[in-house]
C-alpha cells in the first residue's frame, strides 16, 4: 500500500489506474473495440486504420496515409456514434488519428469471419441453370461451388 493525501491506496488501485491509463482497463475496452472495429466502421476502413489506445475517452486510430486520415478526421462523429453503439457504452469521445503502419495481422485476427446460411430451392435452382451451359465439368462444378458459396455468405448487419 501507498499513501496519498494521508489516504492508503491499495496496490490493486494502482494496478487498475495503470491498465485503465493503458487502454487495458474497464473491462478491457480496448480489446472489445479492436474486436467490433471491423464491423463498426467498415471493412474498407478497418483496412486502412487500427485503434490502438484508449484513455480517458481518446481513441488513438493509427492511419496508413494521409488522405484515410483526412477523410477519417471528417468521419470522426459518426464513427464515434457507430463504435460507442458497437460497445453499447459511451466509451469514447474523441478520436486522434497518426499516420502509421497498420498492423495487418492484427486486424484480420480481429475481423468477423463470414458465417453461412443454408441456400434456398430458388436459389439452387438458379446457380444450377447459371452453370448448365458451361461445357467442361470441372469448370461447371467450379461456377456452381463460388455462386453457393456468395449465396450463402451472410452480410453483417443484414
Amino acid at each position: 500500500m501507498t499513501k496519498e493525501r494521508g489516504k492508503p491506496i491499495s496496490i490493486g488501485d494502482i494496478l487498475s489506474k495503470v491498465m485503465e491509463d493503458r487502454g487495458l482497463g474497464m473491462g478491457g475496452v480496448l480489446a472489445a473495440l479492436q474486436k467490433v472495429w471491423p464491423s463498426a466502421v467498415g471493412e474498407g476502413i478497418a483496412a486502412h486504420a487500427w485503434p490502438e489506445m484508449l484513455k480517458a475517452g481518446r481513441l488513438t486510430v493509427t492511419v496508413d496515409n494521409n488522405a484515410w486520415m483526412n477523410q477519417l478526421s471528417m468521419l470522426s462523429p459518426g464513427i464515434i456514434d457507430k463504435i460507442n453503439g458497437s460497445l453499447k457504452q459511451e466509451a469514447v469521445l474523441t478520436l486522434h488519428f497518426r499516420l502509421g503502419k497498420i498492423n495487418i495481422k492484427k486486424a484480420v485476427d480481429a475481423a468477423p469471419r463470414p458465417q453461412f446460411r443454408e441456400l434456398t430451392d430458388e436459389e439452387t435452382a438458379a446457380i444450377d441453370k447459371a452453370v448448365r451451359p458451361i461445357g467442361d465439368e470441372t469448370l461447371r462444378e467450379g461456377g456452381r461451388k463460388l455462386l453457393s458459396k456468395a449465396c450463402r455468405r451472410k452480410r453483417i448487419g443484414t
